[in-house]
């Protein structure tokens, strides 16, 4: 996949779960952060894949953007 379909996929997927819940008189509004990191383009193993796609989540919810992709570099 190149970035623009990893981009059309997690805003799928940030609607998929940021979509509100009722739960009784409870109403669940998540607003997901996504990470996206990928292999072998950012890293190699499957550690420093989770190390990268955590920082990149971190990214987007410093942004306040619904997804971002890993920086380049080790």
């Amino acid at each position: 996949m190149n970035h623009d379909q990893l981009s059309r996929f997690a805003l799928k997927l940030y609607d998929a779960v940021a979509a509100p819940c009722q739960i009784g008189k409870l109403v669940i509004d998540v607003r997901p952060s996504i990470g996206i990191a990928l292999c072998p383009d950012d890293v190699i193993t499957a550690e420093a894949l989770m190390r990268k796609a955590d920082a990149a989540m971190y990214t987007a919810k410093r942004a306040k953007s619904r997804y971002a992709f890993a920086l380049p570099g080790p």
